[in-house]
């Protein structure tokens, strides 16, 4: 088959938007929203992502431009798919002592900014072409997705791809909690149900989210046009895999989780799986930009389900769901999941009873790969999935309503600190809260050990992931506010021996020199490696490890990042049964503190400019992580006329600066060719910051101030700020900036 060219992509108006600049520039410009496994980037990819924190560096981005053009036309072929990598992070140790592990994906950097330029064309409404200022608007398909749909919402602000999660995690989390207050008074709804889907990612089958996708495009589309469509979402949803999995990470990547009839069919269908993986990602690959939005399309018919058999108030996050309702059969509850099953089950296997050309639509030779066993999402029937009487609320509950609002004000209050004694108050409050949640988790954890398991309350265990998720917040910004105050090398050892407790298992029931004798390779013994591991899961697990980590390395002295280095092998090594493993996610994660970083490719690094063996995060951030590095240097070339004048002269640009208009403000530094250019039309029309960082690396060079965001003003010469000046200043570096309030409040430097 001929290979497809630029000019056949571009016969159709979603085809040459998908090849434009401005479609491209725009998913270089909300880079950061989207890179969700940094630490899985190959060392050059590094360097890229980090240049590219310069959206104004013209080499850099049009360089970009062009190689995620080309990729694009690549994919687009028959039989090119992305191919993506796998890595296996921690999650927890399974009853059979055996570590599970949560598979990301990672693919290069050109290819993820290829990816999301491919997702535009579902997400937003494709301007018309020659539109002066085109605004990002939400496509049918997005607008699809229910208000009470609260991860990965599609966001129309050009930073970022979806809303930021932090807030729309707050916000799931705030409206459940006052639901559940509200409904506890007035027992409108009687039960609060928690529903959670197993392995979702992975058991969902892609062909599901192509019929539903392509059934709901516009009408109005051509015939070429609905075929381009086809062909980029086939290149979304499919992608190859090329990490070389051994026997038992297959066992953990390919495990059947569909409930079906007999384990001697469990077994055939492991073995079959295990020798036809045929080389492609299983369901959707949670990592890549896509898969996000994906797994939201296909939670739409889930929740139609969920809403049928629970009627009442309902709250999603990704597979997390709550909802209030009065339809729970307390006796057969398990029954009424075992009927959602069974109908998510129908509701597929109606999708391909209709849809009977999936053979054209799967990559070739692997209907049977996506026809297996190995799909068909299912919710928890025990444990994640559970229900609790509103009316048999007890004070724990009320507990949990306060530290709710606690966290929403620590939450803020850690981002407006003015100074150190702010910093020590709110450190010594989150110390306290802290302490306290974890008391309350060790008290629950003593009552049920004393319990019978019947006695047990079925909303414990809800209640006590709450808590620990408070407990990791609390303590992560508690240990971030201390490394404020520390000095270097961490002098103070109480510091110091907090986090080696966050970091370093403690086995009460292992003695020290049995301890030894597990970092002793030749002494390993299994049940006292499972019990390390625990351990090592219960701090891991609560998201604060990781952080501490970080922290301590800041402080460490060499014997003990030496120390660090062997604890983390130790722990890789127990997690993946090998020392070093292509997939081991910590591994990839610490690999510049274990020193097994591969060398980067020496002829590109001379390309960047970079002449180290190895290159570092410090190194990266230092040299290119300043988003004003092009503009400084255009200011420099292009203000010199501005530069060191009298205050009147001053006076008199600062008034005509006031007085244009936004075109004529950003000619003034980015101009090319006579005309603004084009990359950032799409941009420049859905946000002001463009104009905002222009304007502020003009007026600050005028008024010879270092050019930055920063709110605190360095100035250059030892002429006094004046008022004028600061509030000129302070309105362009305020990231909620407005032209229009701006010129409106008329600021003269005279006044």
């Amino acid at each position: 088959m001929s290979k497809i060219t630029r000019n056949e992509i571009e016969e159709t108006k979603y085809g040459r938007y998908l090849l434009s600049d401005e479609n491209i520039y725009l998913s270089v410009y909300s880079l950061n929203s989207y890179v969700f496994e940094y630490n899985l980037l190959e060392a050059d990819d590094r360097i890229l992502y980090h240049r590219l924190q310069d959206k104004f560096d013209r080499v850099c981005v049009d360089n970009t431009i062009s190689k995620v053009r080309n990729r694009i036309i690549e994919l687009l072929d028959e039989d090119n798919y992305i191919e993506a990598k796998v890595y296996f992070k921690p999650k927890k140790i399974s009853e059979s002592g055996e570590m599970d592990f949560r598979p990301l994906h990672t693919t290069d950097l050109i290819t993820q900014i290829s990816i999301v330029s491919m997702l535009h064309l579902f997400i937003y409404e494709i301007p018309e072409e020659g539109e002066k200022s085109p605004k990002l608007r939400l496509s049918n398909l997005s607008r699809l997705i229910p208000s009470d749909f609260y991860g990965n919402r599609v966001s129309v602000k050009p930073e970022y791809l979806f809303k930021p999660w932090k807030q729309q995690y707050q916000k799931y989390n705030q409206n459940s909690n006052d639901a559940l207050k509200k409904y506890h008074t007035s027992l409108e709804y009687k039960y609060e149900v928690t529903l959670d889907l197993k392995n979702f990612f992975p058991t969902i089958n892609p062909i599901i989210i192509y019929h539903y996708i392509i059934g709901r495009l516009p009408a109005y589309m051509t015939e070429k046009e609905m075929h381009l469509m086809k062909m980029v979402l086939r290149k979304l949803l499919f992608c190859r895999l090329i990490t070389k999995l051994d026997r038992r990470m297959k066992e953990q990547y390919y495990k059947v989780t569909r409930n079906i009839n007999t384990s001697d069919n469990v077994k055939k269908q492991e073995n079959e799986n295990e020798l036809k993986s045929y080389g492609f990602v299983r369901g959707i690959p949670q990592g890549l930009p896509q898969s996000y939005f994906l797994g939201n399309i296909y939670m739409i018919f889930v929740s139609e389900i969920f809403r049928k058999k629970f009627e009442g108030a309902s709250y999603f996050y990704v597979d997390d769901s709550v909802i209030f309702t009065n339809d729970i059969q307390e006796e057969e509850f398990k029954i009424q999941l075992e009927d959602l099953n069974q109908q998510i089950k129908e509701n597929e296997n109606a999708g391909f009873e209709n849809h009977k050309d999936n053979y054209q639509i799967y990559p070739k030779d692997t209907a049977e790969f996506y026809e297996s066993n190995l799909y068909g999402v299912e919710v928890h029937l025990e444990g994640k999935s559970n229900y609790a009487r509103l009316d048999s609320m007890d004070e724990s509950e009320i507990y949990l309503k306060c530290i709710s609002r606690e966290m929403s004000q620590v939450g803020s209050d850690f981002f407006k600190m003015y100074s150190d004694e702010e910093n020590r108050n709110l450190e010594a409050k989150l110390d306290i809260l802290s302490e306290r949640v974890k008391k309350k988790l060790d008290q629950m954890k003593e009552e049920e050990d004393k319990k019978e398991e019947k006695d047990k309350k079925k909303d414990t265990k809800k209640f006590k992931e709450r808590l620990t998720r408070y407990y990791r917040f609390f303590e992560y910004r508690k240990q971030k506010l201390k490394a404020m105050h520390q000095p270097e090398y961490g002098s103070d050892k109480t510091y110091k021996e907090e986090l080696k407790k966050i970091i370093y298992v403690k086995l009460s029931d292992i003695e020290e020199e049995e301890l030894e004798e597990i970092a002793d390779k030749d002494l390993m013994n299994e049940e006292k490696n499972k019990k390390l591991l625990i351990k090592f899961m219960d701090s891991y697990s609560n998201d604060i490890w990781d952080a501490a980590v970080g922290i301590y390395q800041t402080f460490a002295d060499n014997e003990e990042m030496l120390e660090l280095k062997k604890y983390i092998s130790l722990i890789n090594e127990l997690c993946y049964k090998k020392e070093s493993a292509d997939y081991s996610y910590l591994e990839r994660t610490y690999s510049e503190l274990l020193e097994r970083k591969k060398k980067t490719n020496q002829k590109k690094i001379s390309q960047e400019g970079i002449s180290e063996e190895y290159v570092t995060e410090e190194y990266l951030r230092i040299t290119y992580d300043d988003p004003y590095k092009t503009l400084k240097r255009l200011a420099m070339i292009k203000l010199k006329n501005y530069a060191n004048k009298h205050y009147d002269v001053i006076e008199h640009y600062s008034n005509k600066f006031l007085k244009m208009e936004e075109e004529g403000i950003l000619k003034i530094l980015l101009l090319e060719n006579n005309e603004l250019p084009v990359r950032i039309r799409v941009v420049r029309a859905n946000t002001q910051k463009i104009l905002r960082m222009v304007l502020n690396t003009v007026y600050s060079y005028l008024f010879n101030i270092e050019i930055s965001d920063h709110p605190v003003l360095a100035k250059k010469s030892k002429k006094s700020l004046t008022y004028g000046e600061l509030r000129i200043l302070s309105f362009l570096r305020n990231p909620l900036f407005t032209d229009e309030e701006f010129k409106k409040r008329e600021i003269s430097l005279e006044d």
